[in-house]
């Protein structure tokens, strides 16, 4: 079994969920998989073990997987803190986040304001684009990945949701990026 170490983290209440695996080495940028949006970092230990010895972290952002699910509290400036809170807690130096889908806009959020503080980005098929959803996306995640009892979380998540543009924050982003769009 690869050796993976649960951990949490706090922002204003939460905890949130994140596991490590590999260990601290200045020769490799350590990975930070966000997932994208109703995705946990249980997803990624398949991942892991591919990347070792490297340092990685996969987090849960609230509402997902076992980090806490407040009843309020899913704006992307939320899911931003969520993640500024994870890597503080997880103490990695100039990491590399890679986003996928919903999480890509929270990746760039964080990236446009805090470049200094990473090693690169990997973002993986979302445009700069936090967006709206529409009242039918409840039904349409609650079918497709079966989680019955989440359904007050995806309504929180769907209320929530406001159209946010970031393409006007890419030219703050001053750290390598690797954009993946499939077909």
């Amino acid at each position: 079994m690869f050796p993976v170490t649960e951990k949490w983290a706090a922002q204003d209440g939460v905890r949130l969920h994140y596991l490590v695996s590999g260990a601290e080495d200045v020769a490799r940028t350590p990975l930070v998989f966000v997932p994208g949006g109703l995705g946990a970092a249980e997803d990624y230990m398949a991942d892991m073990p591919a990347f070792a010895p490297r340092l990685c972290v996969a987090m849960s952002l609230r509402g997902q997987g076992v980090s806490d699910a407040p009843d309020a509290g899913y704006r992307l400036q939320d899911f931003t803190a969520d993640l500024e809170a994870v890597l503080a807690a997880s103490e990695v130096e100039r990491p590399c986040l890679m986003a996928y889908s919903m999480a890509v806009p929270i990746a760039i959020a964080y990236a446009a304001q805090h470049a200094h503080r990473l090693g690169g980005l990997i973002l993986g098929d979302y445009p700069a684009v936090y967006p709206q959803l529409p009242p039918e996306w409840v039904d349409s995640a609650v079918f497709m990945l079966g989680r019955l009892n989440d359904r007050p979380i995806m309504e929180a998540i769907q209320q929530e949701s406001a159209e946010t543009p970031l393409w006007e924050q890419l030219p703050a982003i001053t750290c390598p990026v690797l954009v993946l769009r499939g077909g």
